[in-house]
């Protein structure tokens, strides 16, 4: 039973900012952790955890949190229980997108790496605590929240009413893209780790969402302008790129799911450069996509 300090928040994004390489002490950007000087920060994270023997138990919820759960774990004697979330990686990159930040605009593929090193350390440390550990799929959560609450009530011996689950979570506030996307598709195809990883917490999760989403060999449907075809194109959906080859995937996906019958899709890279864009060209024109290159 602790209560989390209000300096706390200051304390975790020095660690991030003293022992990570980068500028941004929201994430390790770098993907570096020096875990070799954090026995040197423990003193004072033992000083920040007030002990409050007669108030309800407390928490805390912070990010970066998920880069040092060892370190967390034994600064609270190993005796603290765990809600472990994680979340599809395409709902986070458009998250962290949405959230304007100048890192995650101009290097938009950096959004499915950093979540593969912040869920790498979520699932390790359930591995090997499993059981003071819950593991959810956030994105399962919102489908079921009753069988949530009854995890909860089950592993950690609380007793939550299962009826409370419509007034606890705010529904109207959640997007996800999940079941069978040409988003899930293309990610599947261009990062092909960050699907593995996603396999893998859902293998593991007291509650995951294997069964909510599945991605596919990327296909389009779309008609091609060098194709002979006997209806005339309707429409024609041109989107000019460069060097920003995930930004490319979402407005592909975007046209996949809106596009009329009878359009047509062209793709105009602009001289791309990025080696990352161009490997997703790649896949484009081998999923069958009409690319046209220019300097």
């Amino acid at each position: 039973q602790v209560r989390w300090d209000g300096g706390a928040e200051e304390f975790q994004d020095r660690l991030l900012r003293e022992l990570c390489s980068g500028k941004n002490v929201h994430w390790a950007e770098h993907e570096i952790l020096d875990r070799s000087r954090l026995a040197l920060y423990f003193p004072q994270a033992k000083r920040l955890l007030t002990s409050q023997p007669h108030s309800p138990p407390g928490g805390w919820r912070h990010a970066a949190i998920t880069l040092f759960l060892d370190f967390w774990d034994e600064v609270l004697a190993h005796d603290a229980r765990y809600v472990l979330m994680y979340r599809y990686p395409w709902d986070v990159a458009d998250s962290l997108q949405r959230h304007g930040e100048d890192f995650f605009l101009r290097h938009p593929e950096r959004a499915y790496s950093l979540w593969s090193f912040y869920n790498r350390c979520l699932l390790n440390f359930y591995r090997s605590h499993r059981g003071r550990c819950l593991l959810v799929s956030a994105n399962a959560l919102v489908q079921n929240p009753h069988a949530f609450l009854a995890l909860l009530n089950q592993k950690f011996d609380l007793r939550f009413s299962l009826d409370t689950a419509d007034r606890i979570f705010e529904y109207d506030r959640w997007t996800a893209v999940g079941g069978s996307d040409p988003l899930i598709d293309l990610v599947a195809a261009t990062s092909p780790e960050t699907i593995h990883l996603l396999s893998a917490l859902d293998e593991q999760a007291d509650l995951p969402a294997a069964s909510l989403w599945r991605s596919r060999p990327p296909r389009t449907y779309l008609l091609r302008p060098d194709q002979t075809v006997t209806k005339p194109v309707l429409v024609s959906i041109v989107i000019p790129s460069y060097n920003q080859g995930q930004l490319l995937l979402e407005a592909v996906a975007s046209v996949e799911r809106c596009a009329p019958s009878q359009s047509e899709l062209i793709v105009v890279d602009d001289g791309s450069e990025d080696q990352h864009t161009m490997d997703i060209l790649q896949v484009l024109r081998s999923s069958g996509y009409f690319v046209h290159q220019q300097p």
